[in-house]
């Protein structure tokens, strides 16, 4: 089972997982950037494939237990395979990798300029000094915008996910069939109005 978490500071936790059967619980934070917290979820389905539970802290990577070290690099190789970076431009042509670069790799590959650099030392590319370095500076930058812009799921979606769509349904097709009004869908749904989606005449 896979859940977002609401109301954590993304600077205290980014996901966690319990790997206890028959259902595993894996959870990512839903403040954190989408793709950061597709990493997030990778690694913690890593964890449960090891039978090993645990909590992904935004530390976790800068060195960390070898299980963690493990899991980062899992999730890096799926998201960021070894073939596909180096045939990326600037990557392979360059001797030095530059933010720039990166960042249109990240774009590339659909995820954040902090796997990319995490590949690159992965793969012998940069050096320990160059990723701590660097990862420090996107850490700082990602928290700020995550505490000011926050991220995660719309509100419509999030009410599915809390009340079950077999709840739902019913209200939804009561509004299509102006049984209910829109300010009746927003209270029984807990959202406002201008956060459900609206179907395009």
């Amino acid at each position: 089972m896979v859940f977002v978490m609401r109301g954590v500071d993304v600077a205290n936790c980014r996901g966690f997982s319990v790997p206890d059967l028959p259902r595993p619980v894996v959870a990512v934070n839903g403040q954190d950037a989408p793709t950061g917290g597709t990493f997030t979820l990778m690694h913690e389905l890593v964890q449960v494939a090891l039978r090993q539970g645990g909590i992904c802290t935004p530390l976790v990577g800068i060195g960390g237990t070898p299980t963690e070290v493990f899991c980062n690099a899992v999730a890096g190789a799926t998201l960021v395979p070894r073939d596909a970076l180096f045939a990326h431009p600037g990557v392979s042509a360059s001797s030095s990798v530059t933010d720039a670069v990166v960042a249109q790799a990240a774009s590339t590959f659909r995820t954040s300029r902090e796997v990319i650099w995490r590949r690159l030392l992965t793969l012998g590319r940069i050096s320990q000094s160059v990723y701590r370095e660097t990862r420090a500076e996107l850490h700082a930058s990602a928290v700020a915008k995550a505490r000011s812009t926050g991220h995660g799921p719309p509100p419509a979606v999030l009410a599915v996910s809390d009340l079950d769509r077999p709840l739902v349904r019913p209200v939804v097709e009561g509004y299509h069939q102006e049984i209910l009004t829109g300010s009746d869908v927003a209270d029984y749904l807990g959202v406002r109005w201008k956060h459900i989606p609206q179907q395009k005449k």
